[in-house]
């Protein structure tokens, strides 16, 4: 979304704008393009079909939680947070994130965590707008490994975001919504088609009119993860990784497994002092100049474990 985005969209981003000036508006596509318009952008990733599982068919064992399992769930919280950073940010309008696995160690470093659950190149597509619990996997209580846990790491495929943008182009600064899809992970299937790590698809919405998808590759991870969440990529796959003080019991009866993440203001940037950029506003102008993007996804994320009556 900084200067890789510039030098791979530059042709294809500015032409639709130059069209909306001079003609009223202008839809570009790409076929087989990660879409990243605001109706696929909602849901598109819940439905049935090849890499994706519907949040209400979880993996695992079962497909609903049931007695002697463990339900995995992912919530999300704009609740106020502190930031401690000068950037500036919103809140998103939408975001959903693509999660693979789960799994516990006693530190980042440890050799042998437990593998809570791994979807391979599979992915569960989960909101993150507040008030979202995503069912994100059911597995049998029997695979519990009691003890306590000091390090989690999520395996992620996408993030998929809007936020309200203004766009400069040909003198004119318009206001809308900007859509961004970035996959994270190698092998990751969106809509029947595979993608790798770093390609990225944006667009941008004005009234009823979407201009884009901006498709690339290459695109470069945000240079905060968030509160004590690191943000690996190791051999194609991405993990936020994040410290918690996790005590599992050893029980037969049905568990839920709570991931938390905030997302207060957690779409942040930094402010340019351009002409008519304006501050407190995520402004991109084609094809010279956008706004650094710093961090997106989650503010923090937490666990906590609850042992069902």
């Amino acid at each position: 979304m900084n200067s890789t985005y510039r030098a791979t969209s530059t042709v294809l981003f500015l032409s639709s704008f130059v069209f909306l000036a001079a003609c009223g508006g202008v839809s570009t596509s790409v076929p087989g393009a990660p879409d990243a318009s605001p109706n696929e952008a909602a849901h598109a990733d819940s439905r049935d079909g090849a890499g994706t599982q519907n949040p209400d068919s979880p993996p695992g064992d079962a497909t609903r939680p049931r007695a002697g399992s463990i339900a995995i769930h992912l919530e999300a919280t704009t609740a106020p947070f502190t930031h401690h950073d000068a950037w500036a940010s919103q809140t998103h309008s939408d975001q959903r994130i693509g999660v693979r696995s789960l799994s516990l160690g006693s530190s980042a470093n440890d050799p042998s965590p437990w593998v809570v659950f791994d979807l391979g190149t599979k992915t569960v597509d989960a909101g993150l707008n507040d008030g979202d619990d995503t069912l994100v996997a059911t597995v049998p209580s029997s695979s519990v490994k009691p003890g306590r846990y000091a390090y989690a790491r999520v395996g992620v495929a996408y993030v998929r975001y809007a936020v309200a943008a203004t766009v400069h182009v040909a003198g004119l600064a318009l206001t809308g919504t900007f859509h961004n899809l970035e996959v994270l992970s190698n092998d990751t299937v969106i809509g029947g088609q595979t993608y790798a790590s770093g390609d990225y698809s944006f667009a941008f919405v004005v009234g009823s009119q979407t201009y884009g998808p901006v498709v690339g590759t290459s695109a470069p991870l945000p240079e905060s993860a968030g509160l004590g969440i690191a943000l690996s990529l190791q051999g194609g796959e991405a993990t936020y990784g994040f410290p918690v003080s996790l005590d599992v019991p050893a029980v037969s009866a049905s568990v839920d497994l709570t991931m938390l993440a905030n997302t207060s203001e957690d779409f942040r940037w930094m402010d340019e002092n351009e002409p008519g950029y304006a501050t407190g506003v995520f402004d991109v102008a084609p094809p010279s100049s956008y706004e650094p993007v710093k961090q997106f996804g989650a503010n923090s994320l937490t666990l906590s474990v609850a042992v069902k009556p």
